[in-house]
């Protein structure tokens, strides 16, 4: 698919040659440590001495990159545990060295600059993360003098909703293709239900009704014949739904050695080049990247088919903000759906096969990835937590 021109370009397609000769002579032993570096002229300069250097003798290209990039930091690396005090005084010392300041914009930076501060996951991950951002309101929400840090982040997405459209995996020109799993009308909810001095739900409904148009585009060309096309797809009584999906068929740019080498693998088995990338992109907008859920054979990750899968998580929280916009309008919404005998069904199967004595497991299947077994990851526990709530069952919710 042809790339929208009117979004900034990712490093890829800013440096063309260059790009590539460094992620795959591994410059870097990480792969996002480049599309994260900052030229310090143009992008077209650099791409200009590039091509003039580089037939040179002696050229060193290691030399070239480090003369001409500014490498990103890691502010979190400072930081120094002190085993003398409480779990929570460790969690609050850590979001300042997590928070970040709105951003300047910079030429060349594949960072795309939001209005207001906003907290990192840390380590290499220096940008603001979609879905990764609810669970962290959840506990900043609970400490007053970081309530502003919680409207900032929820105002930032706002704004990429407005610029783009939709809200990116992050905040960076090569996530631009894709989203993550979208909980903004779940920020929207617990903003409103801890702030009662105005009404959040109207103030945001415009990128609420943005948000929901992005997600269900297409959805008014589906028939018969083709009851499927970007995120939704058109079940057999009519009724549709959504999967995971991106539009572009080509490697992440912060991840290329690494797909390529899975790519050679699904193309021996004869998946094509293209619905491999597509596949795997899916994944990475569920943010379960990665896990046998999306693999045919569960132990190799090339046969990934993600884009062919209608995930029940993804509907519910479509389910959720198609619930939050009818409230909003309407002031009553419906957010129970399930039956009790669902319900009881999913409770008692998550108490004997998923209940470990850590919490919840991701998956029974043991691969060895990190979205599977015996890992489990917090976002889902709090997500299983609330349900369990939803429907009475405290006893296993408190486990």
């Amino acid at each position: 698919m042809t790339p929208n021109t009117s979004l900034p370009p990712p490093p890829d397609l800013l440096y063309g040659q260059l790009y590539f000769d460094i992620q795959l002579t591994h410059v870097f032993s990480d792969t996002k440590t480049f599309v994260e570096s900052v030229p310090d002229v143009s992008p077209s300069e650099i791409v200009a001495l590039y091509e003039h250097e580089k037939i040179l003798p002696n050229f060193n290209l290691v030399t070239f990159v480090k003369k001409h990039f500014h490498l990103p930091s890691f502010p979190t690396s400072t930081y120094t545990s002190d085993p003398t005090i409480t779990p929570k005084d460790h969690i609050n010392k850590l979001w300042d060295f997590l928070c970040r300041p709105a951003d300047t914009p910079t030429e060349g930076s594949s960072r795309i600059p939001l209005p207001f501060p906003y907290i990192v996951p840390g380590g290499r991950f220096r940008e603001i993360f979609y879905w990764d951002s609810y669970f962290t309101m959840v506990g900043l929400i609970l400490v007053p003098e970081r309530m502003y840090i919680v409207r900032g982040m929820i105002d930032n997405f706002a704004y990429m909703i407005d610029q783009f459209g939709f809200i990116p995996n992050g905040n960076r020109t090569y996530y631009l293709s894709r989203s993550q799993p979208p909980f903004f009308a779940e920020m929207i909810q617990l903003l409103a239900n801890a702030d009662h001095t105005e009404n959040i739900k109207q103030r945001y409904l415009p990128q609420l009704l943005k948000e929901y148009k992005w997600w269900m585009a297409n959805s008014d060309q589906l028939t018969d014949e083709q009851p499927v096309k970007s995120h939704v797809v058109r079940l057999p009584d009519g009724a549709i739904l959504n999967r995971y999906w991106d539009p572009l068929t080509t490697p992440r740019p912060e991840s290329y050695p690494e797909e390529e080498g899975h790519r050679q693998k699904a193309q021996h088995n004869g998946i094509s080049t293209e619905k491999f990338y597509q596949h795997n992109r899916a994944i990475c907008e569920s943010g379960w990247d990665f896990s046998s859920r999306w693999l045919i054979d569960t132990k190799r990750v090339e046969t990934n088919h993600a884009t062919d899968i209608i995930p029940v998580d993804l509907n519910c929280l479509l389910y959720s903000l198609e619930s939050l916009i009818a409230s909003t309008y309407s002031q009553k919404g419906d957010w129970k759906s399930t039956t009790p005998e669902q319900a009881a069904h999913v409770h008692e199967h998550l108490r004997k096969s998923f209940l470990q004595s850590g919490g919840l497991v991701t998956t029974l299947e043991r691969t060895g990835e990190q979205w599977d077994w015996p890992n489990g990851w917090a976002p889902l526990q709090w997500i299983a937590y609330q349900g369990l709530k939803n429907y009475g069952f405290y006893e296993l919710a408190a486990e």
